[in-house]
């Protein structure tokens, strides 16, 4: 059982109060809560800390070691085992190593704890601090951090402090972004890092105070990545959480489980069954669903059903009902499936019958809440360095807050949307900046918002745009986009909101260029081979000039016109007269950038916004450019366009 009854946490609360009132030894009071419970850990952090006091560091070490492995984010242990290996020169360096820990297992608690505040008080180098604000220990612990010296450190101490030195970086990693390496040292050490992973979930179902929420998310999605079976029953116990964050990783891990371990997944739902919530019954549902080779699986499902009518009156019964008809149907039981329906609809009150009857007449259909999350596409990178779980708390209670208001006031006429700035990528979706694009024409008509009827001076194009983004959104789903982001700027990641709208390079990039592993097409291959016969000549030909355009690096050569410059494809070497650029004075001869050009009605035009190459970060592009494409076998103009995600965050570091 992962949480303990709240009677027993009571229980050793209140006896460790009763003997602080009588003024009972506290090492004695430490024995008596370890009779109760073996695992107490701060019953082992106040042992070592008299044993230190004593002088006696052998035993002192072995009971902050024992407190540290049931509660691997305690500050108290750290700290103590610092204390004891500053006390011998050989081990002074890991000394210093814990105390950092120490640290930054303060500064990711919403608390300080009080016993610490007071021990850094009494500390020289932590005068003149706010020993109670959490933020004091994240500087304090990052001024550390560059004079540590883990090669110091013996070998075998090295080895045994290494897992929890990686979890430390895990945690530190919710504050500022989980490193890649991090994650790739932790999957190469798994046989070391789960056992420590898992009772740092153990310890936090304890005491939640303990563990930042981010970091225990990771956690989670972790022990389904890299633990064996025996993780089931803690994973179980947290997919019914009310925490959304938490419910999330708790189900995704339980995908990665049913896909690593299938048999052990359904013989611990078998065993889990008879305690099972009517939430718990859902979550189980979906998850066999998702496991049509599995031999047990439709026996699994009829086992979730079996005392139905116990939960026909609880609020997820109807939910569960449907949950399990969709699984059978998902593995291929169909004829079941409808007999669940004849045999337990009946058992439900009114509302839950008319819930799944609307829900059933719903274009859709049901979709279980694990697919509409899309949880089997995600993989361990997408949960953990791309955050795909995790939302803002805060705009989940704007969004609640909003349906609301929308539910009160839904005969009011909506408010309007706010105008772009001039920077901002124009509300029409051609990847353009508002100022080069709509500016003009909007303010000459007066409108201030997109969503008025007035038709933009291209409405061919943005009849095509349209068309295309829809088949993108239907098609790409989240790990799509998050592939294409990874590809697109590397490891430092915009807001997924921004990703979705996109402006610049990668609006157009990830609607022209991107190919997912899935299919290999773009989303203009994608839109033509699904709804090329059914578009209008015209869109279709917008769609064609997208598809058919050309990137490439580009030097300006001359202003033709008002609108107009001659540019030279650097690496094609011919020369074009491109149109629609926002005035001549903004081409400069010798000036270069990386630009999309299209051919669109005997004209030739930029699609979407040139990117500026410096001439300072010219020669360096120039030379990448070259040994690039001739290490690929490939010349310098097909190197450009097919690698234009590289390019850009070349240009970025330069």
């Amino acid at each position: 059982m992962l949480f303990p009854p709240e009677s027993h946490r009571t229980r050793l609360l209140d006896i460790a109060k009763e003997r602080a009132t009588e003024g009972a030894d506290s090492v004695s009071t430490a024995h008596e809560l370890l009779a109760i419970d073996p695992d107490y850990a701060s019953a082992y952090s106040v042992l070592g800390k008299a044993a230190a006091k004593a002088g006696n560091f052998a035993d002192a070490e072995r009971f902050f070691w024992k407190g540290l492995e049931l509660q691997p984010f305690g500050s108290l242990q750290y700290a103590g085992l610092a204390q004891v290996y500053r006390a011998n020169p050989r081990t002074e360096p890991a000394a210093d190593i814990f105390f950092t820990i120490a640290l930054w297992a303060v500064a990711l608690r919403s608390e300080v704890p009080e016993e610490f505040a007071q021990s850094m008080q009494t500390d020289p180098e932590g005068s003149g601090f706010d020993h109670d604000d959490p933020d004091t220990y994240r500087v304090i612990a990052e001024s550390q951090e560059p004079r540590l010296k883990p090669e110091a450190v013996p070998e075998e101490l090295s080895q045994r402090l290494r897992p929890y030195w990686l979890l430390n970086r895990l945690a530190v990693g919710a504050l500022d972004g989980l490193s890649p390496e991090v994650l790739k040292e932790i999957r190469g050490e798994a046989a070391s890092c789960v056992p420590v992973l898992h009772a740092a979930l153990r310890a936090w179902a304890r005491d939640p105070s303990d563990t930042h929420p981010e970091a225990l998310q990771w956690i989670v999605a972790l022990l389904g990545e890299l633990a064996g079976p025996e993780i089931l029953p803690d994973l179980w116990d947290l997919s019914n959480l009310r925490d959304n964050g938490i419910f999330l990783h708790a189900h995704w891990a339980l995908c990665r489980m049913a896909v690593r371990h299938p048999e052990e997944t359904i013989r611990s739902i078998r065993a889990t069954l008879p305690g099972a919530t009517t939430g718990v019954r859902c979550g189980m549902a979906e998850h066999l669903g998702l496991m049509p080779g599995a031999p047990d699986a439709p026996a699994a499902i009829l086992a979730l059903m079996k005392d139905f009518a116990q939960h026909a009156t609880e609020d997820d019964a109807s939910y569960l009902l449907l949950a399990a008809a969709d699984a059978l149907s998902e593995i291929g039981q169909r004829a079941r499936s409808k007999e669940l329906f004849v045999q337990f609809e009946r058992l439900l009150n009114k509302d839950g019958r008319r819930w799944m009857r609307e829900t059933m007449d719903e274009p859709e259909g049901f979709v279980p809440r694990i697919v509409a999350e899309e949880l089997p596409d995600l993989d361990i990178e997408d949960v953990c360095l791309y955050r795909a779980l995790m939302h803002d708390e805060d705009d989940e209670e704007d969004d609640l807050d909003d349906w609301d208001d929308d539910e009160e006031e839904f005969e009011e006429d909506e408010p309007p949307v706010v105008k772009p700035g001039r920077n901002d990528p124009c509300w029409c979706g051609s990847g353009k900046k508002y100022k080069k694009c709509h500016l003009d024409a909007d303010e000459a008509a007066g409108r201030g918002e997109p969503g008025e009827p007035d038709l933009p001076d291209d409405p061919v194009r943005v009849e095509a745009m349209e068309g295309l983004l829809e088949t993108a959104e239907r098609i790409y789903k989240r790990r799509e986009m998050l592939e294409a982001a990874r590809q697109y700027f590397g490891d430092e990641l915009p807001e997924e909101e921004d990703m979705a709208t996109g402006s610049g390079g990668f609006f157009l990039w990830y609607l022209f260029d991107f190919r997912p592993k899935a299919t290999g097409r773009t989303a203009i291959e994608e839109h033509l081979r699904k709804h090329g016969a059914t578009l209008r000549m015209e869109a279709r030909e917008a769609l064609e000039a997208w598809r058919d355009s050309r990137y490439g690096l580009f030097e300006v050569v001359r202003a033709t016109g008002d609108v107009s410059c001659e540019l030279k494809d650097v690496y094609a070497g011919d020369t074009v007269v491109v149109d629609r650029m926002e005035t001549a004075s903004d081409c400069h001869p010798g000036e270069h950038f990386f630009a999309r050009i299209e051919h669109w009605r005997g004209r030739i035009e930029l699609s979407g916004e040139p990117l500026p190459v410096s001439s300072e970060a010219l020669p360096h592009m120039r030379k990448f450019i070259a040994a690039e494409s001739k290490a690929a076998g490939q010349t310098p103009a097909a190197f450009v366009r097919a690698n234009i995600p590289r390019l850009h965050r070349l240009l970025e570091d330069l």
